[in-house]
């Protein structure tokens, strides 16, 4: 499975955020290979991103 993490400097202020005219967050979905959606919003923030990440990945994947 590939996850797909990046966070750019500057932010919203940066020349890629410029760029694409990036005004927002977008709401993290977790989908699985088969275009299912496993997990949306609150549940990949915060304290909850690894509790679903482990569910849906097993316990030796959440952490990479």
């Amino acid at each position: 499975m590939v996850v797909s993490i990046c966070s750019v400097k500057r932010g919203f202020k940066s020349d890629l955020a410029q760029a694409f005219e990036v005004q927002g967050i977008p709401k993290p979905v977790l989908v699985d290979p088969g275009g299912i959606i496993l997990a949306t919003g609150g549940d990949l923030r915060g304290e909850n991103l690894e509790k679903t990440l482990t569910r849906h990945l097993g316990d030796g994947q959440a952490s990479r």
